[in-house]
């Protein structure tokens, strides 16, 4: 009886997925304009806060995880100063992915000051 006992918990103990990476993260700078989450069916993870004019600049934060068990980091940060008073254009480019904004902000004579990007996971994209 014992030794079925101990069965059945090993079995539930390894099927019930008992990690947990740790809770989303915070906005760094308050509530952002834009929030968008992404879920891999493999449990990778990715969130990100866009901020439209935040002290004068646009800046986008995305943080990931790789899997449901590791615990969200920053990925890369985004900022982009001139753009604050062109709100058409913001509604243009907020659907646009991260790597054809930069080309769309150059085009309407917007400079794009900083780009950071930490390393994409191993077979992942930072732009999903």
């Amino acid at each position: 009886m014992f030794k079925n006992i101990s069965i059945i918990l090993v079995t539930i103990i390894t099927f019930s997925g008992c990690c947990n990476g740790g809770s989303e993260p915070e906005p760094p700078n308050g509530s952002p304009d834009e929030t968008s989450r992404y879920t891999g069916s493999d449990g990778y993870q990715s969130i990100d806060y866009t901020y439209y004019c935040l002290g004068g600049q646009y800046v986008s934060y995305t943080y990931i995880k790789e899997d449901k068990c590791a615990s969200y980091e920053l990925d890369s940060k985004y900022t982009s100063s001139g753009i604050c008073s062109n709100q058409k254009l913001m509604k243009k480019i907020k659907s646009v992915p991260p790597e054809k904004k930069n080309k769309i902000l150059e085009k309407n004579g917007i400079n794009v000051d900083t780009v950071f990007y930490h390393s994409a996971p191993s077979g992942k994209s930072i732009f999903n």
